[in-house]
């Protein structure tokens, strides 16, 4: 989905308007994380920055991600939404804060946890069109004849807390559009 891939990555300049170099946390068995660093790829070069994408398929691979960011000078992070990234994200929360990069994350959890802030599909609403679909395949539709659907509603969390300790300042636009904020 480009049209979410630059919205990531303008909601992220605005609070890293430094950022020039974006760093793509992703796990390349989720096709889904695929798509996702493509649009994140030509989102960038659209927007005149480049990026790095970095492979995870363990949990050991993390630390050896933190350590190429450093090594390429990488000055902001996307991490996308996969399984094995949620299943470790404290450590991916932990690992950002000790190299002071600021991270958008795909997934809504992340700032509960620590994470800087999260432009994610609004899982509620998810799982409400689920409810839909249900409720249509149990009144006799058939599953292979009904619409695959995106989701259209998307929410942006912004934890107020990591922002300061990374020494970043967010802009009043951004607190505004911010569907929660973290403090």
């Amino acid at each position: 989905m480009p049209d979410v891939a630059g919205k990531r990555l303008e909601i992220l300049k605005e609070i890293a308007p430094d950022a020039t170099r974006i760093a793509i946390l992703f796990n390349p068995a989720n096709a889904g994380n695929v798509l996702d660093v493509k649009a994140t790829e030509a989102a960038a070069r659209m927007a005149g920055m480049t990026t790095h994408s970095l492979e995870v398929r363990a949990p050991g691979d993390f630390a050896n991600a933190f350590s190429s960011m450093t090594r390429e000078r990488d000055n902001a992070l996307f991490v996308s939404s996969d399984p094995l990234i949620s299943r470790y994200q404290q450590q991916i929360v932990a690992l950002a804060a000790e190299n002071k990069i600021p991270a958008i994350y795909a997934h809504s959890n992340f700032p509960k946890v620590g994470g800087l802030m999260a432009y994610a599909a609004d899982l509620d609403s998810l799982f409400a069109r689920a409810g839909s679909y249900v409720a249509e395949i149990l009144k006799g539709a058939k599953p292979a004849d009904m619409p695959v659907e995106q989701p259209n509603k998307f929410r942006l969390i912004i934890n107020f807390k990591t922002a300061k300790a990374l020494g970043l300042t967010i802009p009043p636009s951004l607190l505004i559009r911010a569907e929660e904020v973290i403090e």
